[in-house]
């Protein structure tokens, strides 16, 4: 009977132990997580508006909504396949317990039409979304969240041009800050890529004042633009003068040897 007993409690022990190891959550996005939406919107606002990503291992799909004076605008979708690096560039950065115990909305997104941001994790069958401010994010996701900004804009192109996000997408990419030295107190600060023995020069007009500081060394996320910026340096009669164009370039999680 002792015996018989034994077996009993054992066995209602495992039964009850079962349900709660179906419920471990894996913690390596990498290899678990269905995928990751972001998104950016403005309800005050003409033209497309709202904007989203969904990322998985080797694919990035991208739509955009919005509307004129006349009614709602058609719906644009796009889509690239992708290394799976840019994947596991943005996996690896997220605490995904962290992001589990922000609340869902945060400070008043879109408030006086100053937009919104979102973030969406499926992972282990479950469905995790955060609401914040534009350009207003919490700590929990700025160690990842300018990976998905940089993924959104390189979807954002003309008609006639093409996404070419392999080509385009930068991702922890070393640069260096220079002055062109250009007259009358005019700065015009472009980023050098180092490319074997060659330097190539790109314009963000964008980049934060505070890292406009001649030689600084910095690392960032960004997509390269199609079109260009003339860069000037002044001449022996302290005139301007075109010296070049500058491919033009939008950085994101741009870190320096300053901070």
């Amino acid at each position: 009977m002792k015996r018989n007993t034994t077996i009993l409690l054992f066995g209602m022990l495992l039964y009850l132990l079962l349900p709660a190891c179906d419920q471990i959550v894996s913690d390596d996005l990498a290899k678990d997580a269905d995928y990751l939406k972001y998104g950016t919107s403005f309800g005050m606002c003409i033209g497309y508006c709202t904007h989203e990503i969904q990322v998985t291992s080797n694919k990035i799909d991208f739509k955009k909504n919005g509307h004129n004076m006349e009614g709602l605008l058609p719906e644009v979708s796009l889509s690239a396949e992708i290394d799976q690096n840019y994947w596991l560039a943005l996996v690896e950065n997220i605490d995904f317990d962290a992001f589990k115990q922000l609340d869902s909305i945060i400070g008043c997104p879109d408030c006086a039409d100053g937009g919104a941001e979102w973030i969406e994790i499926k992972h282990g069958g479950e469905v995790y979304k955060v609401i914040f401010e534009y350009m207003n994010e919490p700590d929990a996701v700025r160690s990842f969240i300018g990976y998905l900004r940089t993924y959104t804009d390189a979807f954002k192109i003309e008609e006639n041009e093409e996404v070419n996000f392999g080509d385009r997408t930068l991702i922890d990419q070393a640069g260096i800050i220079r002055n062109s030295l250009c007259p009358n107190d005019c700065n015009e600060f472009v980023i050098g890529i180092i490319n074997g023995t060659d330097t190539s020069y790109f314009y963000d007009e964008y980049l934060p004042e505070d890292l406009n500081l001649d030689y600084t060394e910095i690392e960032f996320n960004g997509v390269l633009k199609y079109d260009s910026t003339s860069i000037h340096q002044q001449n022996g009669n302290d005139e301007a003068v075109e010296v070049f164009k500058a491919r033009n370039i939008r950085t994101f999680n741009v870190r320096s040897n300053l901070d």
